[in-house]
């Protein structure tokens, strides 16, 4: 019997895959959704930073919140650090949920959400500018107020509902803490002047 031919080898060109050390996305995800709003309100940065900044007096004022504790405190780098527990109820939404809250004295609030069962992602930050002084009062204190909301629900069911909820939000959220401050501190130096909005 006469020996075998080798088999005929074909050299088959590799296809390079430029995104393959890239890590592995899921496409049904959706980017967290946010909210925007800039105000002119007419008290100092100061004032208003220890106002977002009191997280123990949140279930005081802020709407929809029923229950607010600041758990640990810490200083790093110059920012105060808190773990905070916060119950929120509104709609068809309640749950206790934790934060870790950074502040950076008078220019900034910052909580991340997490061990939410309701949210993937929930970030709101306070932003504290002095303003720009106006022609009829250019003595009076005031402040550009920027807070933004980022925020993306686990559950798809509550997505279609989001975006004109949390618009509400931010627009109730700024509202409230301006009214916190005239109680607190009195009347505003100035009417609240509307900012950029996105």
């Amino acid at each position: 019997m006469p020996p075998l031919k080798p088999l005929l080898r074909l050299n088959r060109p590799r296809v390079a895959f430029p995104n393959a050390h890239l890590p592995h996305r899921t496409f049904l995800t959706a980017p967290p959704s946010t909210h925007h709003e800039k105000h002119h309100l007419g008290y100092t940065p100061k004032q208003l930073y220890a106002l977002v900044s009191n997280i123990n007096s949140y279930h005081l004022f802020v709407p929809w919140c029923a229950h607010s504790q600041v758990l640990s405190h810490k200083k790093l780098n110059g920012k105060d650090v808190l773990k905070a527990e916060l119950g929120v109820g509104f709609r068809a939404f309640s749950e206790n949920y934790v934060s870790e809250v950074t502040c950076v004295p008078y220019e900034r609030v910052q909580a991340v959400a997490s061990n939410s069962t309701l949210f993937r992602t929930l970030i709101t930050t306070w932003k504290f500018a002095p303003g720009t002084p106006t022609n009829t009062t250019p003595d009076s204190p005031t402040t550009l107020v920027d807070f933004s909301i980022a925020f993306q629900f686990k559950s798809p069911l509550y997505a279609h509902l989001s975006n004109l909820f949390f618009e509400e939000v931010s627009k109730v959220m700024v509202g409230a803490f301006e009214e916190r401050a005239r109680k607190v501190y009195g009347p505003p130096a100035i009417v609240r002047r509307v900012g950029d909005r996105r």
